[in-house]
């Protein structure tokens, strides 16, 4: 587990414990008062004595248990919160992806993983995402660089993109293979703080996998607005090699209903299973 999700889980763990250990006191206080209640009434002879005494017993039991489910303004206050912020959050995640990147898609012309301004209106060939333009900021990608080196054949890429897929991902993520047979994993940030845009070589693995996680951790930097491109499924590419486009043409492509996926997995669960914490350090 990540060092913040074992202060959750900490944190989550004490408060359970204080509200078990107050419901046990007010069990307790309970029962005494129900003790002395009958005692008293046992005493009592006359049954018109005992009718109004036990009256007003039972209007004073339901007195306080009105006072004890009543939440105190902070709680009050801290429900009206969560509460917010859960439907906030729902109404992102029953989104699809396609949905959610509405607005934050560029068109790619002639073959290029880059949009350039001079190539407009020439020969469309792919769009990608601009995480920095999504109405939310919680969509992120996993990019997993398969084979950087150019040292495997398709069957052994293949071997390693099914190992991802079944032993690295959960079922609810948005996956997109890229040109050179790696994968694009879509979920959710959750409000996991990377320290940055664009995260690279968070995991290495020789030369045959390195990965890096994109995702929208701010927008502007030094006044600007800054960009965090990630090309999209459908998209037509030629590598560029010294300066010189190849005439291979690649293509990016969807390896499972991605553009319809919703209620992503979470990077804090994602991560967790790696044991590895990328939160952000705050600095002293």
């Amino acid at each position: 587990e990540t060092r913040l999700a074992k202060q959750q889980e900490a944190y989550r763990l004490e408060k359970q414990w204080k509200q078990e250990d107050e419901q046990e006191v007010k069990q307790k206080e309970k029962e005494e008062f129900d003790q002395r209640a009958n005692e008293a009434l046992n005493e009592l002879t006359n049954e018109e004595d005992k009718k109004r005494i036990a009256a007003k017993i039972a209007c004073l039991k339901l007195i306080q248990e009105e006072r004890d489910n009543q939440m105190s303004e902070y709680e009050q206050f801290s429900k009206m919160i969560s509460d917010a912020f859960d439907a906030s959050r729902e109404q992102i995640q029953s989104k699809t992806i396609k949905q959610r990147i509405e607005g934050a898609v560029v068109d790619l012309y002639e073959y290029r993983k880059f949009a350039d301004d001079k190539l407009k209106n020439k020969l469309l060939t792919g769009h990608a995402i601009d995480l920095c333009l999504c109405k939310d900021n919680d969509l992120c990608i996993i990019d997993f660089d398969i084979d950087h080196a150019g040292k495997l054949n398709e069957e052994e890429k293949e071997k390693i993109r099914q190992n991802i897929i079944n032993n690295m991902l959960p079922s609810n993520v948005g996956l997109v293979q890229t040109a050179r047979g790696g994968i694009h994993a879509y979920c959710n940030r959750n409000g996991y703080k990377l320290p940055s845009n664009k995260n690279e070589k968070v995991v290495t693995y020789g030369d045959s996998l390195e990965i890096d996680i994109f995702a929208q951790m701010y927008t502007h930097k030094d006044g600007k607005l800054v960009e965090n491109r990630v090309v999209l499924p459908e998209s037509k590419v030629r590598i560029m090699d010294k300066g010189v486009q190849k005439k291979e043409i690649l293509h990016y492509k969807e390896l499972n209903d991605w553009s319809n996926a919703t209620h992503l997995a979470s990077l804090y669960d994602i991560l967790g299973k790696w044991n590895l914490d990328q939160t952000a350090k705050d600095k002293d």
